[in-house]
């Protein structure tokens, strides 16, 4: 590191120290801090854009893979090793593979082949509108798997 590069840095940490040790008073003015959290209801859009069989990667982003399989549509965590980063990928072949592990998934989320343990299911619903609902908040058990809740039928929907 050059030396105005250390000297630049060592007055930056040097404002940084004087600033958090002066410490911050709520005002009746300012508005209470409120963590930040992830909205635990995903808007996966409207029925009619799972019309096909197949799996749909759109909500990859915030942790969610879409799979339809006949008329239902159900909800799968894309999530997979030990980094919140880590998220599986469709494979040509069907199957979605986590890099992180190299383990490979099934269209349902079962592990295959690899160390990864089967991907979380999410219960979903269809709102008066029309729209896909996937709730992050609740997992789907294995003996749930057949209730309603766990997946949509997309063509009573209108999918």
């Amino acid at each position: 590191m050059h030396s105005v590069q250390r000297a630049a840095l060592c007055v930056l940490l040097t404002i940084v120290a004087a600033v958090s040790s002066v410490g911050c008073q709520r005002t009746s003015d300012t508005p209470p801090v409120t963590p930040l959290t992830l909205d635990p209801y995903v808007d996966a859009g409207p029925v009619g854009e799972y019309g096909r069989e197949g799996i749909y990667d759109t909500l990859r982003p915030q942790g969610i893979i879409l799979v339809r399989r006949g008329n239902y549509l159900s909800a799968l965590s894309a999530r997979c090793g030990n980094a919140p980063a880590d998220m599986v990928r469709i494979q040509p072949d069907g199957t979605l593979l986590c890099e992180q592990t190299k383990t490979v998934y099934d269209i349902f989320g079962r592990s295959m082949r690899g160390p990864g343990k089967n991907l979380d299911h999410y219960y979903l619903s269809v709102n008066p509108r029309g729209r896909v609902v996937v709730d992050r908040n609740r997992q789907v058990l294995t003996d749930e798997y057949g209730s309603p809740g766990a997946w949509v039928n997309v063509a009573a929907s209108g999918g």
